[in-house]
C-alpha cells in the first residue's frame, strides 16, 4: 500500500496543499483529502489527512493567533460535541463515492441567494449550528471547507480574521476526526494505524509546516475582494472534478 512513490507523492502534495491553505484560507485540505482517499483505504485516508491537517491548521492559527475571533468559539465548540456525540453513539463510516460526492458539492451552498439561504459566524446561534454541520462533514466527507466558506462569506471580515478563525475551527475539526477514526472505530475499522510509515508521517508534518509559513508572505500581499473572488473559483473547480469521481465510482 504505501509504495516509496505513494510516500513521496503525498510529501510533496502535503507542502502544494498547506501552501494553498494559508493564501486562500481553504482548498488545500479538500485536494489532500481527495488524492488521499483515491489512493488510500478510507480510514488510513481519514487519518492521515487528520494527522496533515491538524498540524498544518495549527500552524497557520498560532501564525495569525491576533487576527483569531475568539468570541464565536465557544458556541462552534458546543455544536462540534454535540455532532461528535451523534456519530459516536452510532458508529458509522459512510462509502468512498458518497465522499467524493459531498466533497464536490459543498461549493454549491456559496452560490445560494442570500434571501434563500444565509448565514454569518458572528451570529451565535449560526455558529453553533456551524459546529454541529462541519462535524459531520468531517466525519463524514473527511473535509468541510466548502460548508465552512459559507458561514465566513461577511464582506465585513478580513481576510487575515477569516484565514486565522478558520484554521482554529479547522484544527478542532481534525482532532475531533482523528479521535473518531482512530480510536471510536479502532475495533470496527479495516486498516491497522501501526502500519503507517513513520516517514510519510515525519514528511508530512514537516512539509506542512514550511508550506504554511512560506503562504504568510503571499497572503499579506493580496487585496480582500481578490481573495474571496479567488477562493470561491478555486473550491468550484475542485468540486466538479470530485463530483466526477464520485459518479463514476459509483458505476
Amino acid at each position: 500500500m504505501f509504495t516509496s512513490a505513494i510516500i513521496y507523492s503525498l510529501i510533496a502534495i502535503s507542502f502544494f496543499t498547506a501552501f494553498l491553505s494559508g493564501v486562500a484560507g481553504m482548498a488545500g485540505g479538500m485536494i489532500l483529502m481527495g488524492v488521499m482517499a483515491w489512493i488510500l483505504p478510507l480510514q488510513a485516508a481519514m487519518i492521515l489527512h487528520g494527522s496533515t491537517q491538524l498540524v498544518s491548521n495549527g500552524w497557520r492559527a498560532f501564525i495569525h493567533r491576533k487576527h483569531i475571533m475568539r468570541g464565536t468559539l465557544g458556541l462552534y465548540i458546543f455544536g462540534l460535541l454535540t455532532s461528535l456525540f451523534i456519530f459516536q453513539l452510532f458508529q458509522f463510516t459512510v462509502e468512498r463515492s458518497t465522499t467524493f460526492i459531498v466533497l464536490g458539492l459543498l461549493p454549491v451552498l456559496t452560490y445560494l441567494p442570500k434571501s434563500i439561504f444565509h448565514v454569518d459566524i458572528l451570529k451565535k446561534s449560526h455558529a453553533y449550528v456551524c459546529g454541529m454541520i462541519v462535524t459531520c462533514l468531517q466525519l463524514t466527507a473527511g473535509v468541510s471547507g466548502g460548508a465552512l466558506d459559507v458561514f465566513f462569506l461577511n464582506k465585513e471580515l478580513t481576510r487575515h480574521q477569516v484565514v486565522a478563525t478558520k484554521a482554529v475551527t479547522q484544527a478542532l475539526g481534525h482532532m475531533t476526526k482523528l479521535y473518531y477514526f482512530g480510536f471510536a472505530l479502532k475495533n470496527t475499522g479495516d486498516f491497522d494505524v501501526s502500519t503507517i510509515p513513520p516517514l510519510l508521517i515525519a514528511g508530512l508534518i514537516i512539509m506542512t509546516v514550511v508550506g504554511t509559513t512560506l503562504s504568510k508572505k503571499t497572503l499579506a500581499k493580496i487585496k480582500d475582494h481578490h481573495f474571496y473572488h479567488g477562493t470561491r473559483i478555486l473550491i468550484t473547480l475542485i468540486g466538479i472534478v470530485y463530483v466526477w469521481k464520485g459518479i463514476n465510482l459509483l458505476q
